[in-house]
Order: C-alpha cells, then structure tokens, then sequence
C-alpha cells in the first residue's frame, strides 16, 4: 500500500494543497487556521510512515524496531510535558467571565451586536449551545453585510427587522427602534456599551 496509489493518499494530497492555497488566498489575521487541515493530513502521512518503517524494521531488524518505537514513545511523553502548560485551557475563565459580564448588562430582548471572534464564539456558544439569554439577539457585526448570513438571522430571529442590502448596525437599530442595543468586544478586556431605546 506505502508505494501504490490510494484513495488516502489522494484524498490528503487534495485536502492539502486546497487548503494551504486558501489559507494563502484568505487575507487575514488568522488565516493560519486554515493550516489545520493541512496539518491533519500531513500527520497521516506521519503515521503511515511509521507504520511502514516499524514494519520493514520488524522484518529484518528487531532490536532497531524496539529502539524506534521506545524512541517515538519518549518523545512523545517528552513533548506532552514541555507542552502541557502551553495548551492546557482548563483554567482559563476569560470567555466565561466575559459572556457572564455581558449577560448581566444587556437589558432583556436587547440586540447584541458582537465584533471580532473573541466576542463573537464565546457568546454563540453560550447562547446556542448552552441555550442562555435566549431573549437577546446576537449579530455579528463582521457578517451582516453577507446575504447567507442575513438569511440565517432572519429565520433565528423572526422577530427581528433585518433591512438589506447593507444592514449595518445604525440601519438595523432604526429599523428595530424599540430594542435596546449594546456593542461589545473583547480584546484583552471586555469592551461592553449598552444603551436604551428612549435614550436614543
């Protein structure tokens, strides 16, 4: 299988080359995530390397076999210690202190309008997945201007008076007068305004 043509090898060749050109193409500040995909499927080919090289080594060479896999073992304990404290999030409460700040200022049924993805994920979450504050509405500032996603915001929020073809937030607050409104964003703090429809 290592030298023959597969759907695999096609398949993660395809998925690699698409993505690293996309993550070219897409200008922005974290187009590298798009790597991601890259990534996975370069790290098949990792593992069907290795299976082939313990493989042959078994053949021919058992004491290299057994010095190859203690060698892959090590270092993988080793770099899951040096690494541990780089991506262990599991104490990190700044999305959740941030969407519980939030929540605790936005008046009920209030249009919130999120920018960056910070702001934008952490709220989702919270008031999707988890269901909170099902009373206000989330726009993403970043994404109104997109049709499929004034499409979806229609049908998520009936209730709401979404104004095309370019609804920005001041068109989406005349066209929805007796909401309350509140801006937010998170970069490196919570940056929160909330003001009331009889105060504009």
């Amino acid at each position: 299988m290592f030298y023959k043509t597969s759907k695999l090898y096609i398949l993660t060749i395809w998925i690699g080359v698409v993505f690293w050109i996309t993550s070219l193409i897409y200008q922005s500040s974290d187009s590298y995530i798009y790597f991601i995909p890259a990534i996975i499927s370069f790290s098949i080919w990792i593992g069907i390397c290795v299976g082939f090289s313990i493989r042959y080594l078994k053949k021919h060479k058992v004491f290299l076999q057994v010095f190859f896999l203690s060698f892959l073992i090590l270092n993988l304990v080793v770099v899951v210690i040096g690494n541990w404290e780089n991506v262990d999030a599991s104490q990190d409460a700044r999305a959740g202190n941030f969407v519980k700040e939030v929540f605790a200022l936005a008046p009920e049924n209030a249009i919130v309008f999120t920018e960056g993805d910070q702001a934008t994920f952490s709220l989702w979450y919270f008031h999707f997945a988890l269901d909170e504050r099902a009373d206000l509405v989330l726009l993403a500032t970043d994404l109104l201007h997109y049709d499929w996603y004034q499409e979806s915001m229609k049908r998520t929020y009936p209730s709401l008076v979404l104004q095309g073809p370019f609804p920005w937030t001041s068109t989406v607050v005349a066209a929805n007068p007796t909401r309350d409104v509140c801006y937010v964003m998170y970069d490196n703090q919570a940056e929160i305004l909330c003001e009331k429809a009889a105060g504009r």
